[in-house]
């Protein structure tokens, strides 16, 4: 059986290391982290049109 269910986790501290140090978009909020099942993982944000990651 194959989990394709995504993570997330409100870390926000590691949520930050994931994006690095840049800023954020303008009116996005830094939200936690998203892991796919292979455990990739990288930043949850939420922009004002909805959700985004990187």
């Amino acid at each position: 059986m194959v989990n394709n269910r995504l993570e997330v986790s409100r870390d926000i501290k590691l949520a930050r290391m994931y994006w690095g140090p840049g800023p954020l978009p303008e009116a996005a909020k830094l939200i936690g982290v998203v892991t796919r099942p292979n455990r990739e993982a990288g930043a949850l944000i939420k922009m004002g049109t909805g959700i985004g990651t990187r």
